[in-house]
Formats: C-alpha cells, sequence, structure tokens
C-alpha cells in the first residue's frame, strides 16, 4: 500500500544526538552540514526563519501530513522533548499552513 493511501504513519521512536553536537552544528552553516550528509536533508529554498538571525538546531521530528489536517502534529507535540525541532511537510501545498503559532 503506497504512503498516500495511508494518509499518514507515525514513528514514535526518536534517535536523539547528545545536546553537545548540537552545540557544534551551531557553528556551522547549513549548506556545509547538508554537504556533510551527502548533500540530503535541505529544506526547500523558500522556506526562510521569521527572522534572518534566527538559528534552529535539534533533533527533527518530521511530519509529512495533509493539508489543514492536524492530527500528527499533536502527535508530534506528545513525542517532542526540548531541543526538539517539528519539521511538517505538506507535499507541495502552499495555500495555507496546517499549524500556526
Amino acid at each position: 500500500m503506497s504512503e498516500e493511501k495511508l494518509g499518514f504513519r507515525i514513528f514514535t521512536k526518536v534517535d536523539r544526538i547528545p545536546r553537545e553536537r548540537f552545540e557544534k552544528l551551531m557553528q556551522v552553516t547549513t549548506g556545509n552540514v547538508c554537504d556533510a550528509m551527502d548533500r540530503f536533508g535541505a529544506m526547500d529554498y523558500q522556506i526562510k526563519p521569521v527572522d534572518p538571525g534566527m538559528k534552529c538546531v535539534g533533533t527533527a521530528i518530521t511530519i509529512k501530513g495533509r493539508p489543514c489536517d492536524n492530527l500528527v502534529v499533536y502527535k508530534a507535540l506528545e513525542i517532542a522533548q526540548p531541543g526538539d525541532v517539528i519539521v511538517i511537510g505538506l507535499y507541495d501545498y502552499t495555500i495555507n499552513s496546517t499549524w500556526e503559532t
């Protein structure tokens, strides 16, 4: 069965790395980190921080959801721990968000 037919999947086991590693990553540019990961893991270039000086480093809790469906977002909030970063992907849908703060 394809992922689209499933609707969503939840992986509740998250492998977290020590906080000291994140402190070192804060000193490196995003491009260099992605290059070190075999050029895998970069977000779409159109995604920008709210504040240009903002930096965000942490274990990613990733969500691939459907537009306007925030059920898996609530589960991610249960799984997330301090220092984690929740990343929500809605395929190519850009009309509105699934989650607002």
